[in-house]
């Protein structure tokens, strides 16, 4: 990722202005509302989205007048006519989120990291699996979105159950990438294009072509660290176990990620 070198009031400005177009019912039918909590693979959705639909991805930042993605960590609104969400086992968006906010200094993510290490204070922020259990606890605290609390469950379970949204699987877009990609055009009413167009947007969008790593290949330093499903396995201990599951277990089962509390 690049350096944002835009004044700080401007990217502000730009962010005060997606907040408005996600929660209003302004231009309904020319955005397509993609949500997620974070580390659950939006950007790569979005991008994939916006080349087969021809929809403009104004990634962080103003967005143009006509069609476009609107990416975002907002919950369920009755403003927002069929909203996408991307939904990521919670145990791997907890791992992804603890490189992002206490590890990963690429670019402008050195500020976010030095404000989460303020916050949430380890002696050794590389010993992920000593700190895990002490992160979902200070994330479920602290973490905010648009200057409101705002947790796993809470994103995800605001979304469940309602008519006219499309619930995407992170699991699913790994495995079968153009299944998902046909399903969602299809719930937006667009032109599905052929096989090879969208096998074309795979390509470019896969975690090797953007990476230059195969997918399990880490980069702690990288927005794009490793690209797989599963990587919990490797960090969590009972005590982080303990703690997930406290906050977040009927949730994951109800997700059908776990049939029962014996996953550990």
């Amino acid at each position: 990722m690049t350096l944002d070198k835009r004044p700080r009031w401007r990217i502000k400005l730009g962010a005060l202005q997606r907040y408005f177009l996600w929660n209003t019912p302004w231009n309904n039918n020319g955005f397509i509302r993609v949500s997620e909590f974070p580390k659950s693979g939006g950007s790569w959705l979005c991008e994939m989205i916006s080349m087969l639909s021809g929809y403009a991805f104004p990634r962080n930042r103003f967005v143009p007048m006509g069609n476009a993605v609107l990416h975002s960590h907002y919950k369920w609104n009755r403003w927002v006519k069929r909203p996408i969400v991307l939904i990521r086992d919670g145990r791997d968006v907890m791992v992804s989120a603890y490189h992002h906010f206490l590890i990963n200094r690429y670019a402008d993510n050195d500020p976010l990291v030095d404000k989460w290490r303020k916050t949430l204070l380890f002696n050794d922020y590389q010993d992920v699996q000593a700190n895990l259990a002490g992160f979902i606890q200070g994330f479920h605290k602290h973490y905010r979105v648009g200057g409101q609390g705002m947790t796993w469950s809470g994103h995800v379970s605001s979304y469940l159950d309602r008519q006219n949204v499309c619930v995407v699987k992170y699991e699913d877009l790994l495995s079968n990438t153009r299944a998902e990609l046909h399903a969602i055009l299809s719930f937006l009413n667009l032109a599905v294009p052929d096989k090879k167009k969208i096998d074309d947007v795979i390509a470019l969008n896969s975690f090797h072509h953007k990476s230059g790593r195969k997918p399990g290949q880490e980069d702690k330093a990288s927005f794009l660290r490793k690209g797989i499903a599963g990587d919990w396995k490797n960090y969590f201990n009972e005590e982080s176990y303990r703690i997930f599951d406290e906050l977040y277990g009927d949730l994951l089962i109800h997700l059908g990620y776990e049939k029962n509390r014996n996953w550990f």
